[in-house]
């Protein structure tokens, strides 16, 4: 949870919402590069091909062009994953920060809870031991009724 200093002695921190716009910038940024770094390279791996000659048999031509395909997908998700390892480790980052913000706030709001009820429970256990007290007191003072 990040805290900041302020003037008056109190702390500051920062609103979980803030924390999840970031993990959305992270994401909507990593997202767009990954879509760029896919077309550049698909585009390179495409004009890079040549084409076969026209004297192949048309299985043997589907069955290569199919594994060439697949060999040049393998190298642009490989070379996606290369390109945008910095992005997807600071969108990691920024998840795992953010998340661990949220739950350092929902332990405080527990924590706070857990003590408000505690005080609660106090003050109805004090309470009923003074009422209970009150009764026996009472009970104490008025004469014992006479057989009739």
């Amino acid at each position: 949870m990040s805290i900041e200093p302020v003037n008056n002695g109190e702390h500051h921190e920062t609103p979980p919402s803030d924390s999840w716009r970031e993990v959305g910038t992270q994401i909507q940024e990593l997202v767009t590069r990954i879509a760029s770094s896919f077309r550049t390279a698909w585009s390179e791996e495409r004009s890079s091909t040549t084409d076969q000659p026209d004297n192949e048999e048309t299985a043997r031509r589907i069955e290569d062009d199919l594994r060439e395909s697949a060999d040049r997908l393998e190298r642009v998700f490989r070379r996606v994953a290369t390109e945008t390892e910095q992005e997807r480790s600071a969108a990691f980052k920024t998840t795992r920060a953010a998340g661990s913000r949220s739950m350092g706030d929902a332990r405080d709001v527990a924590a706070r809870g857990l003590r408000t009820l505690n005080e609660q429970l106090d003050q109805l256990a004090k309470n009923l031991e003074r009422e209970q007290a009150d009764r026996e007191k009472k009970d104490d003072e008025q004469p014992p009724s006479s057989p009739s």
